[in-house]
């Protein structure tokens, strides 16, 4: 599995308008904003991939990280 982080969230909930914070709570350093996540494998490490689909293995709720803090 590739090192980056997926992040899950319906559309509209704000994963795009706070992917900074998103990125700097998980020490990402760029983003990758798609709806569905076919192949972990093939993203670069140290990415951020948001995604709309909470069936991704891996994926992270975007709720949960922004209410941590």
């Amino acid at each position: 599995m590739s090192d980056c982080k997926v992040v899950y969230g319906p559309q509209g909930c704000g994963k795009t308008k706070h992917s900074a914070v998103l990125m700097q709570k998980l020490g990402c350093t760029s983003v990758i904003d798609i709806e569905d996540v076919v192949d972990l494998h093939a993203l670069p490490a140290d990415r951020l991939v948001l995604t709309n689909n909470p069936a991704t293995a891996g994926a992270l709720n975007y709720d949960e990280i922004m209410a941590a803090g």
